[in-house]
Parts: structure tokens; sequence; C-alpha cells
């Protein structure tokens, strides 16, 4: 049984954080990419388990500093076929990077353990099978609270006559 490959997600292999509204270049304070990954599998009883890791480096833009940057990761597993993408499994990641005074970027690892999914039937299926890995900034926002809904105005009630 052969271990998917990985690859950079398209359109997730940069993450730029700048204050909200402003995504002019020079408002840019951190700047993410990645290094290098690599991938391991096993596979015991029906189930393949993939140890994914990846290096990348955090670089301070013109408005940053020190300071903490949580990079937010999503990692997927996903059977591509001319009929479409299905995703088979995913998990998102908070990396913390630390930048110190002076620091004009950072380097940051992460390897996740065990992500694992049933092996497809017929087993063929696997050379199908991606695992990407990307920047996913709009997982890590707060999720938005429903506003509250209107009360109803309390109907007027009609005046008494006068007799």
């Amino acid at each position: 049984v052969t271990c998917p490959p990985m690859e950079v997600r398209q359109g997730a292999s940069t993450l730029t954080i700048s204050p909200a509204g402003d995504n002019s270049a020079m408002s840019v304070r951190y700047q993410g990419e990645f290094v290098r990954m690599a991938r391991n599998c096993t596979v015991a009883e029906g189930t393949m388990t993939m140890r994914l890791g990846v290096e990348g480096r955090v670089i301070v833009g013109p408005t940053g500093g020190p300071g903490e940057v949580d990079v937010p990761l999503r990692v997927a597993v996903v059977q591509e076929t001319p009929g479409g993408t299905k995703p088979v499994t995913t998990k998102f990641i908070r990396v913390p990077v630390t930048l110190g005074p002076g620091d004009a970027s950072k380097l940051f690892a992460h390897v996740e353990e065990g992500l694992s999914f049933a092996l497809p039937s017929p087993a063929s299926q696997l050379d199908d099978y991606v695992a990407y890995i990307g920047f996913d900034p709009m997982s890590a926002q707060p999720a938005e609270k429903p506003k509250p809904k209107a009360r109803p105005k309390a109907k007027a009630k009609p005046a008494a006559s006068a007799n």
C-alpha cells in the first residue's frame, strides 16, 4: 500500500496577517510560507494512519514586531477523480510562533501524528488520494455569534371610547 503524496494546497501556500480591512503591502504585520514537508504511513486492520510533518517560516512585515503569531494550518486528505474531489479526512491545527525583539523571521515546525482513515475498497482507489497542507486563516476566525432576534413590538390597545 502506497502512502498518498503530500502537496501544498493551491491558494493556501502563503499566510498574510494584516490589520483588519487593510490589505496593502505596507500594512503587512506577518507573512507565513512553507519550507518543507514530509509524511509517513502505516496500515493496520484496514486503517491508514498518516504522520505528517511541516516546516515553515513566519516573516515580520513592515508593521510587525515581537509577539506571538497563531499560524492556522489545515491538513486534508482528499480523493481526486475525474468526477470531482471528495474529502476523506481533515484537521485544523494552530501552531504558536513567538517572535522576539530583533527577529526578522522565525521557523516553525509541526508534526501531526495520527491522521487516520479507512482504506478504500478496492485498495487501488488509494492512488487517487492526496494529502494537502495549507494555511487556513478563515477557520482561525472566531465564529460570529448570531444576532438576537428583535422582539415584536406590543400592539397598541384600542383606546376606550367615552359614552
